[in-house]
């Protein structure tokens, strides 16, 4: 969840149209509802997109369970603030291209050379954009130029995994030496491994 939302919270602070207020001023902001345990207020932090794609009351329901990751974002909040530890940026579109851009303390600056595509005008066009995604690790790339049905079956596919991670937020966790899983019904479960003192995905169904 720490990841997530801060993540979440550094879309709404440096993406905003128009002449954005600092993210200093958000990332603040975040802290001081951590500080004084107002989910709500936190709540009100996140962008549209992000608060689409949830509820408020999961999102009260996740904060409740997560104290002790609560308690660590505020820590690297702090930290965030106190080194401006953030980057601002955007995305545009136009012609079936997209361009991503970061600013910089003299103004606006391109983030890549190479543009990323909607779409192709050519099949190799196509296989150089997915190559190129892959390469990149660019998961917005893969998408945009995946057709119909595929892309529709991986969206499907994301999203059920999605749901299956959301609904096992809270549940117990089963853990045996460097090796753990987290099981969300008879069917499915996740598995993680510890690498170097961190834990990570290994196996998920």
């Amino acid at each position: 969840m720490r990841n997530a939302l801060a993540a979440a919270l550094l879309f709404a602070a440096g993406c905003a149209p128009g002449a954005a207020p600092h993210p200093g001023g958000a990332l603040q902001a975040y802290a001081a509802a951590i500080a004084r345990d107002d989910p709500h207020a936190a709540w009100l932090l996140l962008s549209g997109p992000v608060q689409a794609r949830s509820s408020e009351a999961k999102f009260v329901a996740t904060w409740r369970d997560t104290a002790n990751e609560r308690a660590a974002l505020a820590d690297e909040l702090r930290l965030a603030l106190a080194k401006k530890r953030w980057r601002e940026s955007a995305r545009v579109s136009a012609g079936g291209q997209v361009g991503s851009l970061v600013r910089q303390s003299d103004g606006w600056r391109l983030s890549s050379a190479r543009r990323a595509s909607m779409g192709a005008a050519t099949p190799e066009e196509a296989l150089k954009r997915f190559a190129e995604g892959l390469e990149d690790r660019n998961f917005d790339t893969i998408l945009q130029i995946l057709a119909d049905p595929l892309k529709v079956v991986v969206e499907r596919e994301i999203a059920e995994r999605l749901a299956r991670a959301r609904e096992a937020l809270g549940k117990p966790v089963t853990v045996e030496g460097e090796r753990a899983r987290i099981r969300f019904d008879a069917r499915y479960h996740l598995d993680l491994v510890k690498e170097n003192g961190q834990w990570r995905i290994a196996d998920f169904n």
